[in-house]
């Protein structure tokens, strides 16, 4: 198994470090360390979350960030990084 970043997800990271390293280059660090790490218990588990239409949505712990990911032949997939107090759901 892989794990596999869409380009969407890539750039809402850099929203998320952009955002952050404002506030606090440590936090940002931190975050994007998480959300970085975080995923790869995906790959021996990649039912983990709730059904989201075709995809699952899943909390990064220790962060207010969620996933939205697909698991793939060999591969899960992260489609989107959103921060779960944001209105981020799709019309």
């Amino acid at each position: 198994m892989r794990l596999i970043w869409s380009a969407p997800a890539r750039r809402d990271l850099l929203r998320i470090v952009d955002y952050y390293w404002a506030i606090s280059p440590e936090l940002a660090a931190e975050l994007v360390a998480r959300l970085e790490a975080a995923p790869l218990i995906l790959l021996s588990y990649p039912n983990l979350g709730t059904n989201f239409g075709k995809s699952r949505k899943w909390n990064v712990p220790g962060t207010p960030f969620i996933l939205l990911f697909r698991s793939e032949k060999g591969a899960v997939r992260i489609s989107r990084v959103h921060d779960a107090r944001e209105n981020w759901f799709p019309r």
